[in-house]
């Protein structure tokens, strides 16, 4: 304070709260201490994180959980520069994350150590404003004028990059008070047009599909809007991201179509009764096994995508294709538009193809599918980059509540650690699986320290193999996949053990059960380091021969 005026720093940790950042993850350096001060005194709460990158995955991971933005707060220089990729991996996703930084006093702009220099040696936020844009980019000097923007650039599901120079943090803000915040604009008329476009052909169409992205698992409408669709008798997909936003065993649902996805939603897309395709919050992917492609070109007239303001443009003919200023606004004008329709009004009826059953094939497939089954309902997945991607999301059972999360266009390795840690924050009484793998403990498997710290509910299932999968599975030769993909084998439940984290080792489904036994009785964190043997990684071995005794 400076002769007892609000500070940049009490106001900007004041805003946070507005927001709905309860938490803010956060490595201490010496050009944000006013901001730490400022912190440390406010009813939000620090999180001290190992690494500046997990303090943004965990910021990630918390806006996942709680429908609100993650706040992370570090150093400047290379410190902003290790967050980098969680706020690229969020502006792809539609995540908000707001990251802030110090930065060097105003008239300190020369001859300065690289630590306090500009990323490029001198200063700059130009790094950020070309992965954000600059319309995402602000830097604070003695006013926060710009904080209705932060606020609309968070509530489109956007990431903001926020640097204020350390000399004003603890100067007072001449913000002025007597004007007020900038209004939220609603949906455009020619939006709303779309919109009501879209949901016209929808309810007229015989046999629909629509399938929801990953974005749409940032939109706080979601629920209601599955709730609707499914009322309405439509045929619903999801993609990998948005997997945990429909029950498994809802009416209708056809389950992942893409990425080691369901055969029940390819063949029902590439049904000739399909008359319409809408994709809301992402894009058809861009492995196609299937021809699937080959028919949404051919059919310029079945395709519809209602998406996030920026995001990436389709190479297939659609009959609409909205990317409105706010996504969230479109999705609550879809659900207006859909529930204007009588009960007595035909709809996309959802008989025709059926979702069947899956049976594991796979060994960390009876892993996940075990956990699962021990725990239940109160269970919610965080899921790595790995071979174990695609076995979760073939053995997964949502419950429709948003249990399922995955960083599915990035997949950055390591993620899933540290978003589950930020995640239990965010839910506090609810237990948080996280699914990863060696090769992403390799590279931030330190930051279980952190979950140790403040006690967090999270279960690490460390798919074990003694390697990169993925890189062993591509691999031409058996030469090629020893040199680029064996690792010594670690003992991940020695390493938890040296940071305060409890852990079991499991090889087969007895001494699996008996760690998941253990898990359940812990308060804290739990990680089981599950051995499995090299050959999973070029899947040559049964499942059923360790798991089932046959």
């Amino acid at each position: 304070m400076t002769d007892g005026a609000a500070t940049i720093g009490d106001q900007l940790v004041s805003s946070l709260a507005d927001l709905g950042c309860d938490h803010v993850f956060t490595l201490p350096s010496a050009n944000v201490d006013p901001l730490l001060k400022c912190l440390a005194s406010s009813q939000t709460t620090p999180v001290l994180v190992a690494n500046e990158m997990s303090a943004g995955f965990m910021a990630d991971g918390y806006a996942r959980i709680t429908g609100t933005p993650g706040a992370a707060l570090v150093g400047g220089g290379i410190a902003s520069l290790y967050v980098l990729p969680a706020l690229v991996n969020a502006r792809v996703e539609g995540v908000p994350v707001l990251l802030m930084t110090g930065d060097v006093p105003e008239d300190f702009y020369k001859d300065v150590p690289f630590q306090s220099a500009r990323h490029d040696g001198t200063r700059s936020d130009a790094t950020f404003r070309e992965a954000l844009g600059p319309e995402c980019c602000f830097k604070f000097g003695t006013a926060l004028k710009d904080m209705p923007t932060v606020a609309k650039r968070l509530g489109a599901g956007k990431p903001v990059y926020v640097s204020v120079p350390y000399d004003v943090q603890g100067e007072p803000d001449i913000t002025p008070r007597d004007k007020e915040p900038e209004a939220q604009s609603g949906l455009e008329r020619d939006d709303l047009l779309a919109v009501q476009r879209v949901a016209g052909r929808l309810r007229t169409a015989r046999h629909p599909i629509v399938v929801l992205g990953p974005r749409m698992a940032h939109v706080l409408g979601k629920d209601a809007l599955v709730e609707q669709l499914i009322q309405c008798g439509m045929r619903v997909a999801t993609s990998i991201g948005a997997l945990g936003l429909v029950r498994h065993d809802a009416d209708g649902y056809l389950g992942v179509f893409g990425y080691s996805g369901a055969d029940t939603a390819r063949h029902a897309i590439l049904d000739p009764a399909c008359d319409m395709i809408l994709y809301l919050g992402g894009r058809p992917g861009q492995r196609d096994g299937a021809g699937w492609s080959k028919r949404l070109s051919e059919q310029p007239d079945l395709l519809a995508r209602i998406d996030t303001l920026g995001s990436a443009p389709l190479e297939l003919p659609t009959f609409a294709d909205l990317a409105p200023q706010d996504f969230s606004d479109a999705i609550d004008a879809l659900l207006v538009e859909l529930s204007r329709q009588s009960p007595d009004e035909p709809s996309g009826p959802s008989q025709g193809h059926r979702r069947t059953e899956h049976h594991p094939a796979d060994l960390m497939e009876h892993c996940i599918a075990q956990t699962q089954t021990h725990f239940g309902s109160e269970l919610v997945a965080f899921v790595d980059a790995g071979l174990h991607r695609g076995a979760a999301i073939r053995a997964w059972r949502s419950t429709g509540q948003n249990d399922f999360h995955m960083s599915a266009e990035q997949a950055p390795m390591g993620w899933a650690i540290a978003a589950s840690i930020g995640a239990s924050f965010g839910q506090r009484d609810t237990r948080i699986l996280c699914i990863t793998g060696d090769g992403c403990m390799h590279l931030l498997g330190q930051e279980i320290a952190t979950a140790a710290r403040y006690q967090s509910p999270v279960l690490f299932l460390v798919a074990n193999n003694g390697g990169l999968g993925s890189i062993s599975r591509r691999a031409q030769t058996e030469d090629e996949a020893q040199a680029l993909a064996d690792r010594t084998r670690v003992d991940w439940v020695a390493f938890a053990g040296t940071l305060g984290v409890q852990g079991a080792t499991a090889q087969d489904a007895e001494s699996l059960q008996s760690a998941l036994e253990q898990a359940s009785a812990a308060t804290g964190p739990f990680l089981i380091d599950l051995r499995l043997p090299a050959e999973t990684r070029q899947g040559k071995i049964d499942p059923r021969a360790i798991f089932l005794g046959a």
